[in-house]
């Protein structure tokens, strides 16, 4: 159980896969409101095998923060579920990009839910605000709210491939303003 997002630093691999069963997983119920449970704002970094559960806000929160542009990152194989927000989000900011994501063979489930300021928020996975290039494979999207990925903005061009999507609330794969990409071979 976790009482403060864990920050991940530039050049690290975190494999939940060499665990001894049953594996690594990261309570976020206990975190204070609007935190992630992974917070990636660096660049080259592998997060594989973990289970994420119950995060508040974001499971994994992907994010150019302070005017730093990040790259490299990979979530493979990453069981994320019933995220108050996002599950997975990527996000830029001002003068700081993301480039360079791959989120694969995933399981997204049960994210996004009520919340306050707007009555819905949230959902598997954001892309917006700033992110080049971006790869999602092979993952299954399972009774999400929305952003079966959501992904957002004319610099972005994303490759949406072999995905499963299935049971949403509200909407499933989005490319919205402007944003360019392949979508092929997904079920929906």
């Amino acid at each position: 159980v976790l009482h403060a997002a864990l920050s991940v630093p530039a050049n690290v691999t975190l494999d939940g896969l060499t665990a001894p069963a049953p594996g690594l997983t990261l309570w976020g119920d206990r975190l204070p409101a609007g935190t992630s449970v992974l917070a990636i704002r660096s660049r080259n970094v592998v997060v594989r095998g973990l289970r994420i559960r119950n995060a508040v806000n974001d499971g994994i929160q992907i994010a150019a923060k302070d005017g730093v542009s990040i790259a490299r990152i990979v979530v493979d194989h990453c069981s994320i579920t019933n995220s108050g927000d996002g599950g997975i989000d990527v996000t830029g900011s001002t003068g700081a990009r993301v480039r360079d994501v791959t989120l694969s063979w995933n399981y997204l489930a049960a994210n996004g839910g009520p919340c306050a300021s707007k009555g819905w928020c949230g959902g598997a996975a954001l892309v917006k605000y700033c992110v080049e290039r971006i790869s999602v494979h092979g993952n299954v999207w399972d009774k999400n709210l929305r952003r079966n990925p959501s992904v957002d903005g004319a610099e972005t061009l994303a490759d949406v491939r072999g995905n499963v999507v299935r049971g949403y609330v509200e909407s499933g794969t989005q490319l919205r303003n402007v944003a360019a990409g392949n979508v092929v071979g997904n079920f929906f």
